[in-house]
């Protein structure tokens, strides 16, 4: 979704009950956070911007798991600062920095999903033989995959979107000198409030039969998490338990999606008639029921039945 149409939707107070407890009252926000929330906010967008620029020069000599991990996970974090600031700024500047953030983002969307599916294949192939073809086919997937975002990484740049970067880190300062709005907290405040009311939405729609939903509330929740965090960063609520509360839900749903991710790509590969259909069957009648036992943990976490799970899951924790 663009920031423009972010910008242009009402938000709505989400329903008691949706996050962890000792969660702040989004209606009261504004108030809690600082008289110089716009500056402070626009001081925490260039840090963040030269740290995004950090990863992605790690990802220009290697594209391997961890370098292309910890620079999804930091482009993640500045989109949804962009988005806190998108109330404060020309909405042409936010637009253009959202759009070049994301365009990079997506750049590594196969190699990832390849880089957590291969080694999961190569352990079932350890008990599991219609595996190890599997895990092989995933091998040279993963391998075309690193040469694919190799080359997209050659045609990077960065300094049209440092200039919409600087615009709008100056238009948020330039909104507190002038102490509109009440220094712009409101509009912080509103779009976190947006961002909380999406998240409700999304958990509202979560079945455990349907992995598309719980991926969809995943990356709702990973946009409120790391805006919690950013405004945390400010003085403002949320306490540390909730964080590590979202932390949690972020792990289990992300469990899930790889679940699901491995079991659909292992379809496809079954289809293509490479491994005996008794043991190809057989393997994916167990992803199918590590996917479900996954999904019923993840739903129990969002209701907090069993608050260990999500812990040491793959999936995105951070």
């Amino acid at each position: 979704m663009t920031v423009a149409l972010l910008l242009a939707m009402k938000p709505s107070p989400p329903p008691s009950g949706v996050f962890p407890p000792g969660w702040p009252d989004p209606a009261r926000l504004a108030r809690d956070l600082p008289g110089d929330a716009p500056r402070l906010l626009a001081d925490l967008v260039c840090d963040h911007w030269e740290r995004y620029r950090s990863r992605l020069r790690a990802c220009r000599g290697s594209v391997d798991g961890e370098e292309v991990h910890d620079f999804r996970v930091e482009a993640r974090r500045l989109l949804a600062l962009i988005e806190l600031l998108g109330g404060l700024v020309p909405a042409r500047a936010a637009r253009g920095l959202h759009r070049r953030v994301k365009q990079h983002l997506d750049l590594f969307d196969e190699l990832r999903d390849a880089q957590v599916q291969w080694p999961e294949a190569v352990r079932l192939g350890r008990s599991h033989p219609a595996a190890r073809e599997f895990g092989a086919y995933l091998g040279r997937r993963l391998e075309r995959s690193r040469r694919a975002a190799s080359r997209a990484m050659r045609g990077v740049r960065t300094r049209r979107a440092g200039k919409w970067l600087d615009r709008c880190a100056a238009a948020a300062r330039r909104r507190r000198r002038q102490g509109a709005g009440g220094g712009g907290r409101e509009q912080v405040a509103k779009a976190f409030r947006r961002s909380c009311a999406a998240f409700a939405r999304r958990r509202s729609e979560v079945r455990a039969a349907v992995p598309e939903t719980v991926h969809r509330a995943r990356v709702a929740l990973k946009r409120v998490r790391y805006m919690a965090e950013a405004l945390s960063a400010l003085g403002a609520p949320p306490e540390t338990s909730c964080l590590e509360a979202l932390r949690r839900w972020q792990a289990a749903m992300g469990a899930v999606q790889d679940a699901e991710l491995l079991r659909r790509e292992f379809g496809h590969f079954l289809r293509q008639g490479r491994v005996a259909a008794g043991a190809g069957a057989r393997l994916a009648s167990l992803l199918g029921r590590r996917l479900r036992e996954k999904s019923r943990r993840c739903l129990g976490e969002l209701e907090g039945a069993d608050p260990a799970a999500g812990r040491g899951c793959r999936g995105g924790q951070r």
